[in-house]
């Protein structure tokens, strides 16, 4: 999704049955697995999302952690290079 507004508004209403439907494992890695972006926007949700219940699952904290660099990372590239990119897209 581009705009990944309805999936946290639909995670947000149903983050407990969904939370108690799935193994901890994987509860704890949601964030690095679901939530890394490289969407300014998209990550501002993820934080709202995640921020607050990050430290309530074990091992969340951590893959917060690694969601934070990796789209953070990805921005970064994203505004060194996406101009040159896009002129090289249009050269073809």
């Amino acid at each position: 999704l581009d705009d990944q507004t309805p999936y946290y508004a639909w995670l947000t209403k149903n983050a407990d049955a969904v939370v108690e439907k799935m193994p901890d494992y994987h509860v704890s890695r949601m964030p690095e697995f679901i939530a890394t972006t490289c969407d300014a926007d998209n990550l501002a949700l993820a934080i709202e999302f995640y921020g607050p219940i990050k430290d309530q699952h074990e091992g969340m904290a951590r893959s917060y952690d690694i969601m934070m660099d990796e789209s953070n990372q990805c921005l970064r590239l994203k505004e060194t290079y996406q101009s040159k990119f896009d002129a090289f897209l249009n050269g073809l």
